[in-house]
């Protein structure tokens, strides 16, 4: 399917103040430093994980109407988080934020949107990150990559 140039407009323009605050987030600002170490990369890896393992049940209940949706949420950014982490000698915490029920379907396809936008916005991420640690996909740069 072919997306109206129009619609892209509307939710780049409706996301755009989103997008802004989330770059001003400290660990992910931190991900474009151009001093950022392994040590602190690795941190921000762990913090992504326990994220990730935390929202992603809560996500695929909300949508458990809608299996098409689901199906989006197969595992594969914990997965490249946990190899990642594991090829850089840390090991994941256990600790997950608390993180509330998604009220209705509605707000469960935006968190969806969300968690899956971070992929696209890891691609952006992985150049900056590969540039300055050498990381790359299979050799801690995965989830970015």
């Amino acid at each position: 399917m072919i997306e109206h140039p129009s619609r892209l407009a509307h939710l780049r323009s409706h996301t755009r103040a989103a997008h802004a605050s989330i770059e001003t987030v400290p660990c992910l600002a931190r991900l474009m430093a151009p001093d950022l170490t392994r040590a602190a990369y690795t941190r921000i890896l762990v913090g992504m994980l326990a994220f990730h393992a935390a929202v992603e049940p809560i996500i695929a209940e909300a949508l458990e109407p809608l299996p098409e949706a689901r199906m989006l949420l197969d595992g594969h950014q914990q997965r490249a988080l946990r190899d990642d982490i594991a090829f850089l000698g840390a090991a994941p915490e256990r600790l997950r934020p608390d993180v509330p029920a998604l009220p209705n379907l509605t707000s469960a396809l935006g968190a969806l949107y969300v968690v899956e936008g971070s992929n696209l916005g890891g691609r952006v991420i992985a150049r900056r990150v590969a540039a300055i640690l050498s990381v790359a996909p299979g050799e801690g740069g995965s989830f970015c990559g």
